[in-house]
This record gives C-alpha cells, sequence and structure tokens, in this order.
C-alpha cells in the first residue's frame, strides 16, 4: 500500500483508483521514461519500483527503461534478478534497445549481424542523412556502423535529402521487396522509416508504403508507433483527420502552444495512443514545444 500511495502522489493530476491501473502504469512508464531522458536516473528508479507494484505486466519498452535506471543506480544485482525472471520473448525485445544489447544478460539474446550488410550501411547512411540535414547528428550510429552522412549531399538542403532518399529506397524496394531485420538490421529499418516518413513530395507513394509498413510492424520489423506515424502524417497530408494526434497545426514554443492538427474522437485519443506504443498526447505536447 505504501508503494501504491506514493506512486498516487506521483500522479497527482489522474486517478488514483485500482479500476485505472493499466492508465495510471501507462502514465507513470512514461514519467519514468522522461526522467531517464533528463538524467533524473534516482527518481526514474523509485517510478520503475512504484510501477511494479501497480502491474505484474509491464510493458517491454518501460522494463527496458526501468532496468537501465536500475542500473546507473548501481542496483546492477537486482537487474540480473528481474532480467532473469523474464519470459524469452520479452528477453529479446529489451535487448534490442540499444542501452541493453551489450549488458552482459543479453549476450544471448543479441541479433545476428544483418544478412546483407552492404544493403544494411547504405540504408543506414541515408538514415544518418535524414537526420544530419535536421540536425541531429547520430555519433553512435557512425560509429558502431563506421558509415558517414554524405556531407555533399545534406550541403544540398533538407528537400534534395529527402528527394534522394526517396528514389533510393523505392529502388531498393523493387529489387528486394521491403526490408526486413533479419535482411538489413535494425538501425537501417529505422532509417527506412524515416525516408517514409518524410517523402511528403511524393504523397502517392508515401502512401503505397502504408501497408507495407503495417505488415513489417506485424512480423515485429518495425514498432506499433510508426504505423501511427506514418497514418497520421497520410491524412494530414490529405486534409483528412489524423487519428493518432502525431502530427500538428501549430506550434509555438514562445507562447507555449502545440497545436494539434484536426483528430478524430479527440477524448479517446489517449486510449488509441497507450495502443500504439505512443506517450500521453500531453507528454507529447510538452516534448514538442521543448525541441530548440
Amino acid at each position: 500500500m505504501k508503494f501504491f500511495l506514493s506512486c498516487c502522489l506521483v500522479f497527482s493530476l489522474f486517478s488514483c483508483s485500482r479500476n485505472d491501473a493499466p492508465m495510471d502504469s501507462w502514465y507513470l512508464g512514461w514519467r519514468m521514461t522522461f526522467n531517464l531522458m533528463q538524467d533524473r536516473h534516482a527518481l526514474a528508479a523509485e517510478q520503475f519500483d512504484s510501477l511494479r507494484t501497480l502491474s505484474n505486466d509491464i510493458e517491454p519498452q518501460f522494463l527496458s527503461v526501468g532496468l537501465i535506471s536500475l542500473s546507473r543506480q548501481g542496483r546492477d544485482e537486482e537487474v540480473a534478478v528481474l532480467f532473469d525472471g523474464l519470459s524469452e520473448d520479452v528477453k529479446r525485445q529489451i535487448c534490442r534497445s540499444n542501452s541493453l544489447r551489450k549488458a552482459p544478460f543479453c549476450a544471448e539474446y543479441t541479433v545476428s549481424a544483418p544478412a546483407d550488410s552492404l544493403l544494411s550501411k547504405a540504408l543506414v547512411q541515408m538514415y544518418l542523412n535524414d537526420q544530419a540535414v535536421r540536425g541531429n547528428v547520430m555519433q553512435d550510429v557512425m560509429e558502431e556502423y563506421e558509415v558517414r552522412p554524405d556531407s555533399g549531399l545534406i550541403a544540398r538542403g533538407m528537400l534534395d535529402v529527402d528527394l534522394v532518399n526517396r528514389e533510393r529506397l523505392a529502388n531498393i524496394i523493387k529489387e528486394y521487396g521491403f526490408p526486413t531485420v533479419k535482411l538489413v538490421g535494425q538501425e537501417a529499418m529505422r532509417g527506412a522509416f524515416m525516408v517514409i516518413q518524410h517523402a511528403d513530395r511524393d504523397p502517392d507513394w508515401q502512401r503505397d508504403q502504408l501497408p507495407l509498413v503495417e505488415a513489417a510492424v506485424a512480423a515485429g520489423d518495425l514498432e506499433r508507433k510508426d504505423y501511427a506515424y506514418l497514418y497520421d502524417r497520410i491524412q494530414v497530408n490529405s486534409n483528412l483527420p489524423q487519428r493518432y494526434g502525431s502530427q500538428f497545426a501549430k506550434v509555438d514554443p514562445v507562447n507555449g502552444v502545440a497545436e494539434l492538427a484536426e483528430t478524430e474522437d479527440p477524448e479517446n485519443l489517449n486510449v488509441r495512443r497507450k495502443a500504439m506504443g505512443m506517450m500521453p498526447i500531453e507528454m507529447y505536447r510538452k516534448l514538442i514545444l521543448s525541441i530548440p
């Protein structure tokens, strides 16, 4: 009861009813995630302790965050015990996390090298180009894959990067079919998705990729939220209501305004976001407003 009351204090804005435990756990899991991102490791670890009292079925993404939080508090023995008690499927999911896949207990669950290393590197470079032109330099990915962004292409600007990336990915799909983690690896799959997400100048092609992304999600090669982001993007680009609240009509950090694009059934938006592995819309607004 002590831990449950502590959790209720953390969530003063939300109901503390046990009937709402799944939603309470979801909010708490994302608050823990935010605190870890902001290097508040002790608070994140405390929230993970509280989360374990709220639910016996914690989502893998929150388990990953919680184990990282405990590890950064020097509680490695506890991390090993908790990991040992998880199902084999959950262990594999957790060990796909960039922060945990090199942990000793993840050694036997690491994903094998991609079947096509050259194709993997090509997609990773496209990913690096996509992010670099948007101000995100992924040094860890560059070091792991020994690939650097194409500085000449990036100098031409975002529109050219997106166009070249789309053309390259379209050719890859024609030759190999839609990529898979087994074929190209996890980071390369992230790259393929981001290229599609940013292919706004070719809306027909972008729309054609939606069922392929949906199939990749079903196969475990992409995440549920990837489908949600792409679905919303296509809807908004077509002047139709979005479903998952990922796209904004107006963002004004100076005045604290983050106005969603038209969204269907807004009263149940967080229910849909939870189902897709997305953060609560209130936290998403804060995140968007915090981006420089």
